[in-house]
């Protein structure tokens, strides 16, 4: 996520929640990505392991957070990202996504 691709990573997110879930998340992106504007910050996510429970509706993706000030790394550290969805109509909505530090 940039401060210029932001809008586009909103859309994403709105398009993929889940209706009920759907302010929550746009409230938490949007607080994210006003932090990477007033930073002036670039992150890229590496994804290195990709793990499913499709009975449980669930993802987990094991990577690598990387933070950039303009062309500069600045850091890079272990991540795991937890997506979980739910049944809505006839289709499967993201419901929540958590970030959290993974160990090395």
């Amino acid at each position: 996520v940039s401060p210029e691709t932001a809008s586009y990573g909103r859309r994403v997110v709105e398009r993929l929640s889940s209706l009920r879930d759907r302010p929550r998340l746009l409230d938490a992106f949007d607080a994210v990505s006003d932090d990477i504007r007033e930073r002036r910050i670039t992150t890229t996510f590496f994804p290195e392991k990709l793990e499913h429970d499709l009975d449980g509706l669930r993802v987990v993706v094991t990577g690598t957070l990387a933070t950039f000030i303009e062309t500069q790394r600045v850091s890079r550290e272990p991540r795991l990202i937890t997506l979980v969805f739910v049944e809505e109509a006839s289709s499967v909505r993201l419901a929540s996504m958590t970030v959290e530090e993974a160990s090395s």
